[in-house]
Order: C-alpha cells, then structure tokens, then sequence
C-alpha cells in the first residue's frame, strides 16, 4: 500500500516552521494501516515541501508499509514548475517488471468516483 499527495497537514511539530495543523485522521489512518514515513530525515537538517511568508511546512509525503519501505531504493525532494510546492519522487525495487503504456506515468480514472456505488464504498471504508 503507498498513500501519498499534498495531504496540507502535519502530524508532527517538526513539519513545520509555522502554524500547526494537525490531523487527527491522517494519524489515524497511518496508525491503523502501519503505514511508515518514507522520508528519513535528518534531524539538525529539516526538509520542507512548501514555503510561504508564514513559514515552512512537509505537506507532501509518502507512506507506504513496512514491506515496501524495505524495497525503497531512494526519496528526493525535487523543483516542480507547475506547481508552488516541491515534488516528492521515491524509488522502489520492485520483484516482477513493470509494464508502462504511455509516457510510463500512471493517472487514476477520475471518473469512477461518479459512480454512486464506488463512493458509497468509499465513504464507508473512510468512516470505519
């Protein structure tokens, strides 16, 4: 399992410079599924993905399971023109090939969250 994005919260005081918005369900959710921090950071160096006038913040994350952090080969923090953020690229070893259609980037199908039925399911899974 990886669960990743621009999640504009923090779980910890060390995420941020400036003010703290925690979230209770993003705890909650790493806690439940044990999901794992795939960025190590340094302890006198912080990291930051997003920087304003008010302060610096690690919105942007990626967790993933004990499993997976095991294959990980490498996470960077890296300059995003087309957004005001920092791009977060994680690298994993992976057993079997990977197949790539495309330009080798996947994109979910929006358009399954239309579906009455999909969000349903996916409210009661959040919920529980």
């Amino acid at each position: 399992m990886i669960i990743g994005g621009d999640l504009n919260c923090v779980i910890a005081t060390s995420d941020t410079t400036g003010h703290y918005n925690h979230s209770r369900t993003l705890a909650e959710l790493i806690r439940g599924f044990a999901l794992k921090d795939t960025w190590q950071k340094a302890p006198k160096k912080p990291t930051y993905t997003y920087y304003s006038i008010s302060g610096a913040t690690r919105i942007d994350r990626i967790y993933t399971t004990q499993e997976l952090l095991e294959k990980k080969l490498g996470i960077e923090i890296i300059l995003a023109a087309f957004t005001d953020q920092h791009a977060l690229l994680l690298q994993l070893s992976v057993d079997t090939p990977v197949l790539t259609m495309d330009r080798g980037r996947w994109k979910m199908n929006t358009a399954m969250f239309r579906d009455k039925l999909i969000e349903e399911l996916m409210k009661t899974k959040w919920t529980q």
